[in-house]
């Protein structure tokens, strides 16, 4: 019984490594071409830190947004 149980779950197991597989070659695709459209060397780029970055600038893009609309309404108001 241990041995056809342990046979399923190997079965089940070898789909999922095939498909974490695929999406792995699906992601590096993706990342080697935000490399190349941001002109940077493939073997070095790492898409993790350049979604980072570009998070940054929009939580300080926003914050810049909100400060400027607070000056303006402090503006009207005086």
């Amino acid at each position: 019984d241990l041995k056809a149980q342990m046979e399923v779950f190997l079965q089940e197991a070898q789909i999922c490594l095939e498909e974490v597989g695929a999406d792995r070659e699906e992601l590096q695709s993706a990342s080697d071409s935000v490399a190349e459209y941001f002109c940077e060397d493939p073997t070095t780029f790492r898409l993790e830190e350049c979604c980072s970055i570009f998070h940054s600038f929009c939580e300080k893009f926003r914050r810049a947004m909100q400060e400027n609309k607070a000056r303006e309404v402090a503006e009207i108001k005086r």
